[in-house]
């Protein structure tokens, strides 16, 4: 349990976890975000990022409402208005064309603190000599924000880094998960007083520490009137134009089971096969697949989960929709991440000794098989890692992973130098409001020492320059 609160010595009781298909819970929240980046990272930054705000002043929501009565009093007028608002604009940029052709997005509905909606929206074109001036159409259904940067050199900020090429975010849902509602005295279905519930996520029972993520849901979720009609009503809360299927990365015979304890025996003898493994018996059942690598399988194959096998894609629609996302993977997990590699080097492997072979020797795992390949050699696999790492971590996350890497991972010492000056304005991204333009990196590098300092070690041990007393400060932003 990762839990500062929690006492090593305390035996581990039942845990409760919140699955991703359950939306809204902190699973979910990051399968979508890394969802997004995906998109973001198959067709670059975004080109626009547009808002549109609900307004509680609409003329067709006034003419619903009652003498004395306000906007909340009609929640659902305010979510099927919002979201007949919405499809107009979603009309306009899709079919219309108003901002150019959209050639991918995401769009995400939130709810903020006044229960009304908002859209922020991050759009990027196909054809990027369009005129502007014909996507900033002033159309008096919706009030809509647009800004696009004046030029090439402008700087793009992190959100436009996370967007896909239309990111259209609805206002509702995701910022905002944590508001605690301190008024609400309402029981949930065992008809246990929700305010009584201890807001640690560790709570105590019959001296086990029990996880329990549900329980900590219910305290802190705030649903308003609006929010909740616009689930009873079906509105869609996230979109995509392309769908993302993660794929399954395991080692050999390390697949994970579902099972039930009363029948183990059974599970042991039932033959366990994967979206991996099955992958490598299409590679021998149809050559035609020997030309894809795994992550791009999905763009020509599915996978059907009931029968656990791929077939060729019949709709020629359906193979420029969908993306395969492989799950990031930390280079502690040494042998799972040479694995990944490999499937992302190696075209048509048959089997977890095909991937080991290199020039007719199979070696003994799949790190030396890498380096074999030389897709290790003079620590290139490290930038791989940290340009991973760029594409979906947070610049203070960034600087931790790069500090793990000179601790743990012996780099060549002029190679710590390199990775710094590559990706310094990635891990130095979140001070990038300093008025003078080497402060940002004075910090990073503050941070980094500090990180470096209580692995026992510091900048100066891999080459690295000391910041000045700006380095200091690397906690305030």
């Amino acid at each position: 349990v990762n839990n500062p609160n929690f006492n090593q010595n305390d035996p581990i009781g039942r845990v409760f976890i919140l699955p991703s298909s359950f939306e809204g819970s902190d699973q979910a929240m990051k399968q979508h975000y890394y969802d997004g980046l995906e998109i973001a990272g198959q067709f670059g930054k975004a080109d626009y990022f547009l808002t549109f705000t609900s307004n509680p002043h609409w003329s067709e929501l006034k003419r619903t409402l009652a003498n004395g009565q306000g906007y909340l009093s009609r929640p659902d007028m305010c979510s099927r208005l919002y979201n007949l608002k919405f499809k107009e604009l979603f009309k306009d940029i899709m079919e219309l064309h108003k901002i150019g052709v959209v050639i991918a997005y995401v769009f995400v509905k939130e709810f903020q603190k006044h229960e009304l909606a908002q859209i922020q929206t991050r759009a990027a074109q196909a054809d990027a000599n369009q005129d502007q001036a014909d996507a900033e159409q002033e159309n008096d259904d919706y009030d809509v924000q647009l800004n696009r940067p004046n030029n090439a050199n402008d700087e793009v900020g992190f959100e436009d880094e996370l967007a896909a090429n239309v990111v259209m975010d609805n206002g509702q849902d995701g910022a905002n998960d944590n508001n605690d509602n301190g008024d609400n005295n309402n029981d949930n279905g065992d008809g246990v007083n929700l305010n009584n519930v201890p807001d640690d996520d560790i709570n105590r029972l019959n001296n086990h520490v029990v996880y329990d993520e549900i329980r900590t849901y219910e305290k802190k979720r705030y649903v308003s009137s609006i929010e909740a009609c616009d689930k009873f009503l079906g509105h869609s809360r996230l979109g995509m134009s392309h769908k993302i299927e993660s794929m399954v990365i395991h080692l050999e015979d390390r697949q994970n089971v579902v099972f039930n304890q009363r029948n183990v025996t059974g599970v042991v003898n039932r033959e366990q096969r994967t979206m991996l493994t099955d992958f490598f018996d299409l590679n021998v059942r149809d050559p035609n697949a020997n030309q894809f690598l795994y992550k791009d399988i999905i763009t020509m194959y599915k996978f059907d989960t009931n029968t656990k096998r791929w077939s060729l894609r019949t709709s020629a629609a359906s193979r420029d929709r969908v993306i395969g996302r492989m799950a990031f993977i930390h280079l502690r997990r040494k042998e799972l991440y040479h694995l990944k590699l490999l499937l992302l080097h190696v075209r048509g492997p048959t089997s977890y000794a095909f991937l080991r072979t290199v020039n007719g020797l199979e070696h003994s795992t799949f790190e030396a098989a890498a380096i074999a390949l030389q897709l290790v050699e003079n620590n290139h696999q490290w930038a791989d890692m940290m340009r991973e790492v760029c594409r979906v971590e947070m610049p203070s996350h960034i600087r931790f992973v790069y500090a793990s890497l000179l601790y743990h991972n012996n780099l060549i010492r002029p190679s710590a130098l390199y990775l710094c000056l590559e990706f310094r304005d990635q891990m130095s991204e979140d001070y990038q409001n300093e008025p003078l333009a080497d402060t940002k990196y004075m910090k990073a590098l503050g941070h980094i020492r500090s990180i470096l300092v209580t692995f026992g070690c510091n900048l100066v041990d891999y080459n690295l320059p000391e910041p000045d007393e700006r380095g200091d400060d690397w906690w305030h932003r």
